[in-house]
């Protein structure tokens, strides 16, 4: 039951990567981006779009590696790395993103998972 849960955290955490992707294309496309300079846009883009993909991709690789995290060293080795990559995310995005609240949702969605993926 408890990992079942904790794919339910990885599937919200990847839902939340895609509504960030969503979240930069939508201003592109209605051209609210067009009082950046050029340069300074692409940067913004790209930041956002590798945000965004980077939680799809953590999400997707949790939701797959949970039911199997303490059945082989491959499964727990690939489950540490995601979840420290994804600890420093949330460490590091409150700092270069103070007024966005999906970088404080960050760590409302890693301490289910970490916790309830963790086996006495």
């Amino acid at each position: 039951m408890k990992i079942k849960t904790a794919r339910v955290f990885a599937v919200v955490f990847a839902l939340m990567g895609v509504a960030h992707i969503a979240a930069t294309f939508h201003p592109m496309f209605a051209g609210k981006f067009a009082c950046l300079p050029p340069e300074p846009r692409a940067e913004f883009t790209y930041i956002s779009l590798v945000f965004g993909l980077f939680h799809v991709l953590c999400g997707v690789l949790l939701f797959f590696i949970l039911p199997k995290v303490h059945e082989s060293v491959f499964t727990r080795r690939l489950y540490g790395t995601v979840m420290f990559a994804l600890i420093i995310d949330a460490i590091v995005a409150p700092i270069f993103m103070r007024h966005d609240p999906s970088s404080t949702a960050l760590i409302c969605l890693l301490l289910p998972i970490a916790v309830l993926s963790y086996k006495k």
